[in-house]
């Protein structure tokens, strides 16, 4: 039987001088799980990853991933914990483009302030499980195609074998095949490795996908 990776419980987060924008009173999301978080523009989806990933913290309550409370470790140190543990793929991936590919998943390994043994082996391996060509390996990520950058930002967020993936509205410029394929590759990367997908989108035709439904207006507390 699964566990909890990350709890909620009693949280409250506004901005500076702004209202409170989010209260979650508890939830819950078990190891291995994925869970598509739906949500009106402004209603504190992106803000709640961030709390997720220890960007944010909470103004009063708790968020513990994978047994940590987030909230109890300096800033460096929940920096450390997220490039340890958490992966993100960003909608605008967010890689640097004047660095080459390999530099731009080498730098995410080195932020974990782990060792991968043959780290050469494990980004060749995952380039032909996406079909990427590894004569791209050595191309600035900038001269990459928005498909190939978005492969590559999935293995960025992956290289370190992350217990939690936070994935923010990643298909809403893509074409109805491009996200299917999107999908797909998703899912065929997370399942074996029983990582814990918290996926953000307005596209309510992706949630079959997933083990969870969670319209964000219900699991929050503060109604905009």
């Amino acid at each position: 039987m699964s566990s909890p990776i990350i709890e909620i419980d009693q949280l409250t987060f506004g901005y500076s001088d702004s209202p409170i924008v989010l209260s979650i009173e508890q939830w819950l999301i078990d190891e291995g799980q994925s869970v598509f978080i739906h949500g009106d523009s402004g209603s504190g989806k992106s803000t709640l990853l961030k709390l997720i990933a220890g960007i944010l913290t909470p103004q009063t309550g708790s968020i513990s991933v994978d047994n940590q409370q987030l909230a109890t470790l300096t800033e460096s140190q929940r920096d450390r914990f997220r490039a340890r543990n958490v992966g993100w793929v960003f909608q605008s991936f967010n890689l640097i483009p004047y660095l080459s590919v390999t530099k731009n998943i080498e730098i995410a390994n080195f932020f974990s302030g782990t060792q991968i043994d043959e780290l050469q082996q494990r980004i060749l391996s995952m380039f032909e499980q996406l079909k990427l060509p590894s004569n791209l390996l050595n191309r600035p990520a900038g001269e990459l195609s928005s498909g190939q950058q978005q492969r590559v930002a999935i293995i960025r967020a992956l290289i370190n074998q992350p217990k939690v993936l936070l994935v923010d509205e990643p298909t809403s410029a893509l074409d109805n095949t491009s996200t299917i394929a999107f999908m797909n590759m998703l899912f065929e990367l997370t399942k074996p490795l029983r990582t814990t997908l918290v996926f953000v989108s307005h596209d309510l035709s992706l949630s079959s996908y997933f083990d969870e439904v969670v319209d964000l207006q219900c699991l929050n507390r503060v109604q905009g």
